[in-house]
């Protein structure tokens, strides 16, 4: 009897967790229904959402809730991305500036000027993939350019923007920062290339080496060479002319372009590199294409660069570069450098050109010609290296340029149809007077 008691006892507990069983079910189908009644109300997924994983997506099914399940997914979302992906992680490119630029420079900022197009231009990018798959994580990028031509922006915008692998603690003293570096712990980085970023390109096959930079392994860097706009760069050179020595015509300067107008003038041009290393050139448009064609025909590892794209779009064109060798881009905290790039006596002196000074500069056309005649035209047609001035389009447009000649000569018709003495002197054989001769007397007897 005892038995018989027993087993019913057990069939109905069996009997109850069936039940039970059953009703679980159809309270899961019927969950199931009403969230797919709700779904066309949740909020939709962002598109910039991690995937998760299956067993992450059967936990959010199991609540009830869909607000619930939202604030779920992003918890799990968060610390799928990690603490230090925000500032680590590649973002997409974007057009907008950070927020603490003026409303003045977010407005200058809006496009390239159509004289250099519609977008940004970087020359050698097929070469960023093979870098990387040939060097180690201490690979860098290293600035290398002409005088003048925007190597500290650059070497600014990199450093400040992209992080790299192995890179060296910044609170940390110089001593300790060596000694992490001698036991290959990190490696700093570079201000410019080994070899000397304003040197020519043979020079990086040469011994030379910038001091500061013997413990970097040239096999590893890759140079970002700035190229500028010729017509900007000739009159930066006319400003700060550093170690290149060429005959100038005061306010006139760079024209005439050809050199030969100086007639009684000594037109030699040569430039000072190192050790009294000098090479001669014909003209500063010489020395222009020379020492670009050289890093464009070289078939060792670089990228080209255009100092206009640096400064109207900035965001972009460093992201690109940063891309290229292998870094992080900093996306949220971008910094477009709007304080001047250099400054001091090494430079000129002064304060610099600061971002909102430059941008209003070499976005005007007529800046870009003034003082130009159609010789001045001429010479640049025939003489500029095509390769490199159609690629980075650096073209005369000779509608403008005739728009240009046309206004210069109208506003010479004044005070009874005279020209001024200042544009008649730019483009009329030059001569010394009195006075110049006896200031290079004064300057012979001073050296």
């Amino acid at each position: 009897m005892m038995q018989l008691a027993d087993r019913v006892l057990t069939f109905l507990t069996v009997l109850a967790l069936v039940v039970q069983f059953i009703c679980f079910v159809l309270h899961i189908r019927e969950y199931h229904h009403d969230s797919n009644k709700h779904q066309l109300k949740s909020p939709p997924v962002q598109v910039n959402q991690l995937i998760l994983s299956s067993a992450e997506e059967v936990f959010l099914a199991a609540i009830v809730s869909i607000e619930g399940q939202n604030e779920a997914r992003q918890v799990l979302t968060a610390r799928a991305r990690g603490p230090g992906e925000k500032a680590k992680k590649i973002e997409n490119p974007v057009n907008s500036l950070s927020s603490s630029l003026t409303a003045s420079h977010k407005k200058l900022r809006t496009q390239l000027p159509t004289m250099y197009g519609e977008d940004i231009v970087l020359g050698g990018i097929d070469r960023c993939a093979p870098f990387r798959a040939s060097t180690s994580l201490f690979r860098r990028a290293a600035v290398a350019g002409l005088f003048n031509s925007g190597t500290n922006l650059l070497h600014r915008l990199l450093r400040v923007n992209c992080v790299m692998p192995m890179a060296c603690p910044q609170d940390i003293k110089p001593k300790a920062m060596k000694a992490m570096m001698d036991r290959h712990e990190c490696i700093g980085y570079p201000f410019q290339v080994p070899w000397g970023k304003h040197n020519p390109e043979n020079y990086r096959r040469s011994a030379h080496v910038v001091p500061q930079l013997a413990h970097f392994n040239r096999s590893e860097i890759l140079p970002i060479v700035v190229i500028k706009d010729p017509l900007s760069w000739m009159r930066s050179m006319c400003r700060v002319p550093y170690t290149v020595h060429f005959p100038r015509q005061g306010k006139c300067c760079p024209v005439p372009l050809n050199p030969k107008q100086f007639n009684s003038m000594n037109n030699t041009i040569f430039v000072r590199w190192r050790n009294n290393h000098i090479i001669h050139y014909s003209s500063l448009l010489d020395l222009w294409n020379t020492w670009y064609s050289d890093y464009w025909y070289s078939h060792e590892p670089r990228v080209f660069v255009r100092y206009e794209d640096l400064l109207f779009q900035p965001k972009r064109t460093t992201q690109s570069l940063c891309a290229c060798v292998g870094g992080k881009f900093m996306h949220d905290e971008f910094d477009p450098i709007a304080e001047p790039a250099k400054s001091g006596r090494g430079h000129g002196g002064g304060e610099g050109t600061s971002r909102v000074q430059a941008l209003e500069k070499y976005s005007s056309e007529s800046i870009r010609y003034a003082n130009f005649e159609a010789t001045d035209f001429d010479f640049y047609n025939r003489s500029a290296h095509h390769d490199l001035t159609n690629f980075f389009r650096y073209i005369i447009n000779p509608i403008s340029a005739q728009f240009h000649l046309k206004s210069a000569a109208q506003g010479k018709q004044k005070f009874d149809g005279t020209a001024s003495t200042h544009e008649q002197s730019c483009h009329q054989p030059y001569s010394r007077s009195a006075g110049n001769k006896r200031r290079i007397k004064r300057s012979a007897r001073r050296r």
